[in-house]
């Protein structure tokens, strides 16, 4: 009978170890941070996109320069920093699409670079201090929200006498909106604070049916 005695009291330390471990300890879900996918990091704005999409409006991405000369009608344009390679005849045709009906959503270049785009515009840009943090910005429509407005400069349009670190007006049948920054369209970003809800303010200013975002060709290398 003692030969079982060892054995029984392992049996049974391990059973009653069992019940307080399933009595005292619960399953639940957890977060594992993997990264963006590739198209994420290729596509600052792909987050952006979707959101648009989610909410109705139809999405499209310009790939390359000669997407830009099939820009369609009455819908938005969205257009980051670093376009040096804008053509003045490419920015002109922006220019007369706005004019035409088109919204365009431009982020201004760093103070210092060139911005002709912004000079066919009327928009000029005056050195600032960047925000370290989501800073509370009124609205038209009285809201105020929290949004990811980070460049170091403030915009004013002297023909439509707005100054902020966005300036949105009448240009022509359709509109310009200018900001200091897209950070708050980004895929990091967009999902935080307010960032979403001011995106589809800008969207919205223009009976829009379509939003069109440009990204940048990247340079091919070797690798």
């Amino acid at each position: 009978m003692r030969s079982w005695l060892l054995p029984f009291a392992l049996v049974a330390l391990l059973t009653a170890g069992i019940v307080w471990f399933l009595s005292t300890h619960e399953r639940v879900p957890s977060r594992e941070w993997v990264g963006p996918s590739a198209e994420a990091r290729r596509n600052l704005y792909l987050a952006a996109g979707r959101f648009a999409t989610r909410m109705g409006l139809a999405t499209r991405e310009l790939r390359s320069l000669p997407d830009l000369d099939t820009l369609k009608a009455n819908s938005v344009l969205l257009l980051p920093n670093r376009r040096q390679a804008l053509d003045p005849r490419r920015l002109r045709e922006i220019v007369a699409w706005v004019e035409a009906g088109g919204h365009l959503i431009v982020e201004a270049e760093l103070v210092g670079v060139a911005d002709p785009l912004l000079d066919l515009v009327g928009v000029e840009r005056l050195r600032g201090v960047a925000p370290s943090k989501p800073a509370p910005l009124e609205l038209a429509d009285g809201r105020k929200l929290s949004v990811a407005l980070f460049g170091a400069m403030t915009l004013q349009a002297a023909d439509a006498g707005e100054k902020g670190r966005f300036v949105s007006f009448d240009y022509g049948e359709g509109a310009v909106t200018a900001l200091v920054g897209l950070h708050f369209a980004r895929n990091q970003l967009v999902g935080t604070d307010d960032n979403a809800d001011f995106l589809w303010y800008l969207l919205g200013l223009t009976p829009a049916a379509e939003l069109q975002i440009y990204l940048r060709p990247e340079r091919l290398s070797l690798l």
